[in-house]
């Protein structure tokens, strides 16, 4: 009767045993998938806040690709209007400067009237405000009448290479001989500056400072005629257009 009451006894502490244990486990259980539960859902949050980061940061790097796509448009545009406006500028400069010569050269035409030389084979325009007499043989002088000092020499012969290779060499010798101590024979480069228009060939000129004037001397060839200029005018070569546009329209009688 003791041993059955004891093995009793030991059997029910036994059970009491493994019924704790049980309870243990599953709160240990259910604690650790608390646990997890809670882990992975920090985990969720944490990489959708990081998500969340690299959107905004993705966002801010399109916006700064936008605007520095648009101020390299903004440039590219100023730049474009810029040359258009230097092009535009040229063009309105260069037609301002033909106007202008053209309208000179209508003036000229009505106002210039045609002169046989009385010594040479040639007929010029001239301006009123000059005068056109004969030197010498060969030689004639196209003058402003109320000053004698400004005047433009005018020498023509029959083309022929040899004379004109004789009156390029000739004009310079004769410029150096007249030139202000310390100046220097220079050649014109400026088509501007030299005889120009139909028929017109192979014109050079040369020039130099004088003492009291500007000397220049133009070698060209027109209508079979070689023709050279010796022009005597003022510091300011105020009188210089006049004298080549009047030169340029000689020709055979």
């Amino acid at each position: 009767m003791f041993k059955k009451s004891y093995l009793m006894s030991v059997l029910l502490i036994a059970m009491l045993i493994l019924g704790a244990c049980g309870t243990s486990t599953q709160k240990s259980g259910s604690t650790s998938n608390k646990s997890n539960g809670q882990d992975t859902t920090e985990d969720v949050e944490q990489n959708e806040e990081e998500n969340s980061d690299d959107e905004d940061e993705l966002e801010e790097d399109e916006e700064v690709i936008e605007d520095e796509t648009d101020n390299q448009g903004t440039e590219e545009d100023n730049d474009n209007q810029g040359t258009e406006e230097d092009d535009e500028s040229e063009e309105n400069g260069t037609n301002s400067e033909d106007d202008q010569n053209e309208a000179e050269t209508d003036q000229f035409q009505e106002n210039a009237k045609q002169v046989d030389s009385d010594a040479q084979d040639y007929a010029i325009h001239i301006l009123p405000a000059y005068t056109l007499t004969s030197e010498e043989p060969g030689r004639d002088s196209l003058y402003l009448t109320e000053d004698g000092n400004t005047f433009m020499r005018i020498e023509t012969n029959p083309f022929n290479q040899d004379d004109y290779d004789y009156f390029k060499e000739n004009t310079v010798s004769l410029l150096e001989s007249t030139k202000a101590d310390g100046e220097t024979v220079s050649e014109i480069t400026e088509e501007n500056s030299l005889p120009q228009g139909e028929n017109v060939k192979n014109a050079v000129g040369y020039t130099v400072k004088a003492n009291d004037s500007i000397l220049t001397g133009i070698v060209f060839e027109k209508d079979g005629l070689l023709v050279r200029l010796t022009i005597f005018d003022t510091p300011t070569q105020e009188h210089y257009s006049n004298f080549l546009k009047m030169g340029e329209t000689i020709t055979n009688k």
